[in-house]
């Protein structure tokens, strides 16, 4: 109940700031809307697509459930958050609020208990494995509009779980029998549809979090376990009658799916798609204008196109579902649909290398979910465009008819339709790459680096042919100069390299005996006379500073107790290094009664020590350690002393022993 009597009470708070912006005059009115008191939160990110589906428009919105106070937040920005952020991402951010909103001015990985950065689930998140997975239904009634009054639940179970053609029945066609929504969850024998549950809310607030958490309330209350459940769906009255302009919500690799529109099966179909981690299916001019998949605006049950197939990871489990083109060649593709178990080529997968993208192809016809899909995607082979993996739209580009050719130049790839079968089983496709040149990418790494007089360092060259796929090999000729107190040698002259492969060296370089920053510089040359011939010269430097003199040590070092006084928190002023090569870390040393020991390192100016006992006296140094590994003088020490151990007191009183079982 916490969470959502949260988000009701900042609902409440919201709405009688709102109530008292508008009793004001105009100039009031003017200064109750600027920005409100500064605020910091941390808790976990949701992402939410909000759908306007008569206008063909959509927006992504950020919220954050605040680990504090379990309330939800809506953040508003001033420009388009970084791509990388994703559904259960751990952030702080720190802005104004008004209400349940904040304006943020930043927005950062949060930090976690052990000091590391925490950027959330490590692959992309919402793309689930093949399973079942469990939905429930729960039908909303608000004060001024009602869904029971405009479906059942019989309807929704139909279109959800039991009808000829359903959400789940699709999934499983759409999968090859990999992915399925089963409809009954709790072992009841009836679908897991329930409601009407009547809510407190007038709904022209078009609030979905609020209604979410008010439905969750009241199925609770009504002993419906709602902890089985994987997914959320909210049937709500249609939108017209809310005043809301959409009429599809859900998390994009989130739990909880909002629908406005029961009477648009697709949409159920739609919505739970940006669940599990899809993104929509469009053309380069709108983004639901691919109607052959039901991530765009197909207005009917189909399937998915090959590019979402491949992010979902079906089409690995299916024998010749999916076959990455590297060279020319002629294929034959057999339909992508309810016989795709039956064996055959499906979709094949071509690099677009100057955009870190991929061409799908593959080829539909009428069946199954299909059974209504538009010639335009019957014709012959559909080309889409995709990244390959990740929550970002698919682009249908063409179909092709027989003799039918899509070129693209800048990559060297001719797809050409050869011609269908007689009955239409497959179609033939030629996929040429041309020799299309690229100039080769060179780089160093590390690309900066500090080192004591006389010191030796070692870099690796990376080195990119850059050409089209269909090109022959390069033998680039690799050449190193250094500044004038440096040497070094590079470990081989030459590297041959096919189209699109990256080849390695060892660069060594030793430090004269003066201070300063000098250069070491690789340079590569096209030198096998033979064509493609890459003209000019291509280089990479990296910055070496030599450096022998320490940084100043830290100062303003001080020590406190974290709140249970288990924890020594350690704070100072950053070191300074002159016109050396620059701190790179800050060593921690501590006495514990026999001697100055290091303990750790940190990176910034901060240092946590959990590995403290309680009732005892440690102290503590601080050096500076720069990019040439030399160190500084300490700190100047500083002492601090722990605090009790209350807990182990009290859980002693209260007669607890190991293991949590309480003692005779």
């Amino acid at each position: 109940m916490g969470k959502r009597c949260g988000v009701l009470m900042a609902g409440l708070w919201a709405a009688l700031i709102t109530i008292a912006v508008l009793a004001l005059p105009g100039q009031a009115q003017a200064q109750a809307r600027e920005p409100g008191p500064p605020v910091e939160v941390t808790g976990t990110l949701e992402l939410v697509i909000v759908e306007d589906f008569t206008r063909g428009r959509s927006e992504l919105r950020f919220h954050i459930l605040d680990a504090a106070s379990d309330t939800v937040f809506e953040l508003r920005f001033d420009r388009t958050p970084a791509g990388h952020w994703k559904t259960g991402d751990t952030v702080t951010v720190r802005g104004h609020a008004i209400g349940r909103r904040i304006s943020v001015s930043e927005m950062n990985a949060a930090l976690v208990e052990d000091g590391t950065l925490d950027s959330g689930p490590a692959s992309d998140a919402g793309i689930v494995p093949a399973s079942e997975r469990r939905a429930v239904v729960l039908m909303v009634d608000l004060l001024d509009a009602k869904a029971s009054s405009y479906y059942t639940l019989d309807q929704i179970a139909s279109i959800m779980f039991t009808g000829t053609q359903s959400v789940d029945g699709l999934y499983r066609e759409s999968s090859f029998g990999q992915l399925s929504f089963p409809g009954d969850t709790d072992g009841d024998g009836q679908p897991d549809v329930f409601g009407p549950f009547a809510i407190n809310d007038s709904g022209n607030d078009c609030d979905y979090y609020a209604w979410a958490y008010a439905a969750d309330d009241a199925a609770e209350a009504a002993g419906i376990d709602l902890s089985q459940y994987q997914h959320r769906i909210y049937v709500l009255p249609p939108y017209s009658k809310l005043g809301c302009t959409w009429a599809g919500v859900a998390n994009v690799g989130g739990p909880r799916s909002w629908i406005a529109i029961a009477n648009e099966p697709i949409v159920f179909v739609h919505e739970l798609g940006h669940n599990l981690g899809m993104r929509h299916a469009g053309t380069l001019s709108n983004s639901y204008g691919d109607h052959s998949d039901f991530m765009g605006n197909s207005y009917s049950w189909h399937h998915l196109n090959g590019a979402h197939m491949d992010q979902m990871g079906w089409l690995a489990a299916v024998e010749g579902g999916l076959v990455n083109v590297f060279a020319g060649g002629t294929y034959d593709l057999y339909p992508v649909g309810d016989d795709a178990a039956l064996g055959g080529l499906r979709v094949l997968k071509i690099a677009k290398s100057d955009s870190n993208e991929f061409y799908y192809l593959s080829f539909r016809q009428r069946g199954g979910y299909d059974t209504t899909l538009s010639s335009t995607y019957t014709q012959g082979v559909n080309i889409h465009r995709y990244r390959g993996s990740g929550a970002t739209m698919t682009y249908f580009l063409r179909s092709l008819a027989d003799g039918g050719q899509f070129e693209d130049q800048a990559n060297g790839i001719t797809i050409t339709q050869l011609g269908r079968a007689p009955d239409n089983s497959y179609v033939t496709v030629a996929i040429d790459f041309g020799c299309s040149i690229g100039n080769p990418t060179i780089s160093l790494a590390p690309a900066e680096q500090g080192l004591a007089p006389g010191e030796t360092t070692s870099h690796t060259v990376y080195l990119s042919n850059n050409d089209m796929t269909g090109c022959p090999g390069t033998t680039f000729d690799l050449s190193a100069s250094f500044g004038s107190d440096l040497t070094g040698s590079l470990s081989v002259s030459q590297l041959t390299l096919l189209p699109g492969e990256t080849g390695t060296a060892a660069l060594q370089v030793t430090a004269g005996t003066l201070d300063g920053t000098y250069l070491a510089t690789v340079t590569a040359v096209d030198g096998d006379g033979l064509e493609p011939n890459h003209t000019g010269t291509f280089e990479a430097a990296a910055t070496l500073m030599v450096d022998a003199t320490a940084p100043l040590a830290p100062t303003g070092l001080n020590a406190s107790l974290s709140g249970k006084g288990d924890q020594v928190n350690l704070a100072w002023n950053t070191a300074e290094d002159g016109d050396g090569s620059g701190v790179a870390s800050y060593r921690i040393y501590r006495d514990a009664g026999a001697g100055f020991v290091e303990i750790g390192q940190s990176g910034r100016t901060d240092y946590a020590d959990g590995s403290v006992a309680f009732e005892s006296t440690y102290s503590y140094l601080v050096t500076a350690v720069d990019q040439a590994n030399n160190e500084s003088a300490d700190s100047g020490m500083v002492e601090i002393t722990t605090g009790q151990g209350k807990a182990k007191a009290k859980a002693k009183r209260k007669g607890w022993g190991k293991g949590g079982k309480k003692g005779a």
